[in-house]
């Protein structure tokens, strides 16, 4: 197994006929256009349109163990000041020429960015216009926060999404390590989207009036026991912001009627596909018997009790094209112990890293290569690890990106039974913080009032 790269990743057919002139004008693309069309290509100005982001740009090391000091470029003589400071805070002025090149040196480039609470920008601190686009994308793509003095000095050189986050970043608020890593979690979604090889080239065609690239599909697998959870897993599935995923549901054992499918097809419609497995198999069966029927690029494995954001399915893409790790998955970083009502973060430790240690209710993985490995192993238990196990003796990198956006449910009684055996003990020991009762926005999750409510009862 090998690791993946965001461009190999391109399927050779939407890679043969990319017959495009890219100029770096409106008004070049007007010149060259009729000796594009009579060669059959089609012109595209580049201006305004975001570069790709460079490889090595990504989050990864993004942690709390950080520096105390704002980031701005330029010198105290060039005469600009920056936003006003947070009471008690200072600001490191480095000349952009002084800083790592991102292109050259891309791993010294997000580690010497990372060691800042925050970016204070103002266009007079830039040599050019399309200079400082650059660079803020850069830095955000590291995880850095970006505040902005002048948003409405980007428009036209970024789009519109990723101004809007910069803007509704301020800098008072990034001297909470919680408040900075959520506004660090909502900017690097937005450049990461955007800036991806995949989506400049999509945006490219879509400008030349071209077919736009396919997104990778998702297969979704549910293995669960439990009728009583289809409204919380299927509930959570049918507001996904992922735009191409289906759902195979392994339904395990006998307690499953035809109403209960019914439901399940109600919430879900078409995206759903059921299998039945007998009681007697093992959790590892039911999870190879979904693989068995899914149909998508990737797998993505969802249990049945625990909390999803609605971008949930988002992120792990988007973390499969930064790191070009084989299996991605979320950092265990956000349990609600319903026995005590409070919600704990743990981790002390970076999550954007490359790891074994990641929560297999998000585990994601190519089908091919999920395919290579023989599939899941046939066990009862430690299924997940098992095949973090496998991925990694076969040569390929597991990534753990943000918890951010899943908690886990952590409850005893009533059916539930986990197969990560650990009592809440465990759970308080490792904890950093905590909040009473189910806190979504603590975690960062947005998701059904209606899952939420059952959660609470």
């Amino acid at each position: 197994m090998v690791d993946a790269h965001p461009v190999a990743d391109l399927d050779a057919e939407e890679l043969t006929h990319l017959d495009l002139v890219l100029s770096s004008s409106d008004q070049l693309a007007a010149e060259t256009r009729v000796i594009a069309e009579s060669l059959q290509s089609a012109v595209v100005s580049v201006a305004g349109v975001l570069a790709p982001l460079r490889p090595g740009l990504m989050p990864l090391g993004f942690s709390r163990d950080h520096g105390q000091d704002f980031l701005a470029v330029g010198s105290t003589a060039d005469g600009h000041d920056v936003e006003v400071l947070p009471p008690g805070r200072t600001v490191t002025r480095i000349e952009v020429s002084d800083l790592p090149d991102p292109a050259r040196r891309p791993e010294k480039f997000r580690e010497t960015v990372q060691g800042f609470v925050g970016l204070l920008d103002a266009a007079p601190l830039h040599a050019s216009d399309d200079a400082r686009a650059r660079f803020l994308v850069d830095v955000a793509a590291c995880g850095l926060p970006v505040c902005v003095a002048d948003p409405a000095t980007l428009h036209g050189l970024l789009p519109v999404e990723i101004i809007n986050v910069f803007a509704s970043t301020d800098p008072r608020t990034l001297t909470s390590e919680l408040d900075r890593e959520q506004s660090s979690l909502r900017q690097r979604r937005v450049v990461h989207e955007y800036g991806s090889p995949r989506a400049v080239l999509d945006r490219l065609l879509f400008q030349a009036d071209r077919p736009g690239l396919r997104k990778p599909s998702i297969s979704v697998t549910v293995a669960s026991h439990r009728p009583e959870m289809i409204p919380v897993w299927a509930g959570q599935l049918a507001v996904q912001q992922y735009s191409d995923f289906e759902i195979v549901a392994a339904l395990h054992g006998d307690r499953f009627q035809q109403a209960d499918i019914d439901l399940a097809q109600e919430i879900l419609g078409g995206r759903l596909t059921v299998c039945r497995v007998p009681t007697s198999h093992t959790l590892g069966d039911a999870l190879n018997a979904a693989a068995t029927q899914a149909g998508g690029d990737l797998i993505s494995k969802w249990d049945d009790d625990d909390l999803y954001d609605v971008e949930h399915l988002c992120d792990l893409v988007r973390a499969l094209d930064y790191s070009g790790a084989a299996l991605v998955g979320k950092a265990a970083e956000f349990a609600y112990l319903a026995n005590m009502g409070i919600t704990i973060r743990r981790l002390k430790t970076s999550t954007e890293r490359f790891s074994q240690t990641i929560c297999g209710a998000t585990l994601t993985i190519r089908r091919s290569d999920l395919i290579e490995l023989g599939g899941w192993r046939r066990s009862r238990r430690r299924v997940d690890s098992l095949l973090i196990e496998d991925v990694r003796a076969s040569g390929g990198t597991t990534y753990r990106t943000s918890g951010f956006g899943f908690i886990m449910l952590r409850a005893g009684g009533d059916g539930h039974s986990h197969t990560w055996t650990a009592d809440d003990n465990y759970f308080l020991r490792g904890a950093i913080d905590q909040r009473r009762g189910l806190d979504t926005a603590f975690a960062a999750v947005n998701a059904p009032a209606s899952v939420v409510e059952w959660w609470e009862s």
